[in-house]
């Protein structure tokens, strides 16, 4: 009998799993931190906005507080602030809270572009390990990189870098051989140094 109670038990909760859980009307919050090039969070004139995806079409625009409440959906995250490019992100709303960090990068209005270049030579043990691919990838913005080969040498440039906090990683057959941070400053000639 007990062994009747227990399979039936198993066959119930195999169905249930198989059934979506609905999910209209519930809700969660959304909180943004805006965060400057460099990672130090930005207060002032900053918008956020989101439309909402639904069947790959897009809804009407709703501005929204840094930290607001939304019904579980897709919604396209615009992050405006002047002068700084805008941001825009892809947010899933699927849990009772979600925090999205969107980064500002400086857009040039009058001036010349100031983009940087980054120079450097990676340690002799890298090499050895044959670590000639170099990517450098901001710590807060997902969208901004830079990637080459390094010769072998183990000399490498990357150019037209944006200004702020990045992280320096070489990889090689057998994994990641570098990490260190640098700090890109606008306009300017820069090299990497390994710890």
């Amino acid at each position: 009998m007990l062994h009747r109670l227990v399979l039936s038990l198993a066959a119930s909760l195999a169905l249930l799993a198989q059934v979506p859980l609905d999910d209209t009307g519930k809700e969660g919050t959304l909180e943004v931190l805006v965060v400057d090039a460099f990672g130090k969070p930005l207060q002032g004139s900053i918008t956020l906005a989101v439309r909402e995806i639904v069947n790959g079409v897009l809804g009407r625009e709703v501005r929204i507080a840094p930290k607001d409440t939304l019904k579980y959906g897709t919604y396209r995250l615009t992050v405006r602030g002047s002068p700084a490019y805008p941001v825009d992100k892809v947010v899933k709303i699927d849990k009772r809270y979600q925090l999205v960090v969107a980064a500002l990068f400086l857009a040039p209005i009058e001036e010349p572009w100031a983009g940087s270049t980054i120079r450097g030579r990676l340690p002799a043990k890298s090499m050895q390990g044959r670590c000639h691919w170099v990517r450098l990838l901001s710590a807060v913005s997902e969208a901004e990189y830079a990637e080459g080969i390094a010769l072998d040498s183990g000399a490498f440039i990357l150019e037209n870098v944006k200004p702020g906090k990045y992280i320096f990683v070489s990889i090689g057959p057998a994994g990641i051989c570098d990490i260190t941070s640098a700090d890109v400053v606008p306009g300017r000639e820069q090299e990497i140094r390994f710890p």
